[in-house]
């Protein structure tokens, strides 16, 4: 089963940040991807056809139950999200918990992640709109 990924921002909406510093000091949720070969994220926005691109950025290192740092970082995976990728489109309430307000959902991204034993999620750029994301971490 996915669940809602905390991005850090209002109604769990994903950051846009641009450097490591910046993802690690976002507040976002930390993955514990022990085990775990690949995520599997479904992205959604507030606003109809928008772009962005998604980082998804893997730590090897440190205790899964701390924040990590820019020194743990192994590396960032950068995945473009198109504008024409909208498969549904759905009440918010899958994404943020609250009901009321369209999300407009892209097809699922299966991301290779490795070893990484803890992971983030961020946005590096965003064409408009605000960004959600539901996660599955995948063994295998």
């Amino acid at each position: 089963m996915n669940q809602v990924y905390d991005g850090g921002g209002t109604n769990n909406a994903l950051q846009t940040d641009t450097t490591a510093a910046a993802v690690v000091a976002s507040g976002a949720e930390v993955l514990n991807a022990s085990g775990a070969n690949y995520i599997r994220v479904y992205m959604g926005n507030t606003t109809q056809s928008q772009s962005g691109t998604l980082l998804v950025s893997c730590f090897t290192s440190g205790d899964a139950d701390t924040a990590p740092t820019t020194a743990q970082l192994e590396n960032t995976i950068e995945q473009t999200l198109g504008s024409t990728s909208n498969t549904a489109t759905v009440d918010s309430a899958p994404f943020t918990g609250t009901a009321g307000t369209t999300v407009y959902v892209l097809d699922p991204l299966l991301i290779y992640i490795g070893t990484a034993n803890r992971v983030m999620l961020n946005m590096a750029a965003s064409g408009g709109g605000t960004w959600y994301a539901r996660y599955e971490l995948i063994n295998g």
